[in-house]
């Protein structure tokens, strides 16, 4: 291959001897623009793959107890363990996640009760509100089972999964319940993939 083939199969100007010495000022701002736009390209793509926003955490140690029949329960800081994955400036305190460029994500909670009379699990994630059941939720789930026998040993598990466009500084936050035909309170699972939340941007709005 001779020098220069590579550049012309590419698309790229080429130049041969007939290029006069006071036209090399050309051929040389040519090149460099042909490199600033690959550059350009480049930083595109380093902007998609390096740094891009990820966030994962899980149940803490202590859980977080639910109240039976109760409203929803916001899992805050105490629920949670350090954060599994942080990339791309997040913002976490107290349960609040706060998002730090727009675009697509993909958000997705996870809750698991276990060993007790369940009939319902249910998860929902709400943007820039502490309200539920709103148009500010953006995912939710709720499972129920038929009503068991008092003293049953069920475990119902529920996952909220969706894509979502976010705008930088928007604020999520998780919200549980559950509800028992004994009417206890229970602690969200007993291991850390018992309470999961993950948030990864996937895509420019």
């Amino acid at each position: 291959m001779a020098v220069g083939d590579a550049a012309g199969a590419a698309g790229l100007k080429v130049y041969d001897d007939s290029l006069l010495v006071t036209d090399l000022d050309t051929g040389l701002n040519q090149r460099g623009d042909d490199i600033a736009a690959v550059m350009g390209r480049t930083t595109a793509i380093e902007k998609i793959t390096k740094g891009t926003p990820k966030f994962m955490v899980a149940r803490s140690a202590g859980g977080l107890m639910v109240h039976a029949e109760a409203p929803w329960v916001q899992a805050t800081a105490a629920a949670w363990g350090a954060p599994l994955k942080n990339v791309g400036g997040f913002q976490w305190s107290g349960g609040a996640l706060t998002i730090p460029r727009a675009g697509i994500y993909q958000v997705q909670g996870h809750v698991m009760f276990r060993q007790n009379d369940y009939r319902t699990s249910a998860i929902q994630i709400t943007r820039n509100s502490t309200a539920t059941d709103t148009t500010a939720t953006i995912t939710a789930n709720e499972i129920t089972a038929a009503i068991p026998e008092v003293g049953a040993n069920l475990s119902l598990g529920v996952t909220a999964a969706r894509y979502v466009s976010l705008n930088a500084n928007d604020v999520l936050r998780l919200f549980v319940l559950q509800r028992n035909r004994g009417g206890q309170s229970a602690n969200v699972g007993i291991f850390n993939f018992d309470l999961t939340w993950d948030v990864v941007w996937v895509d420019e709005q």
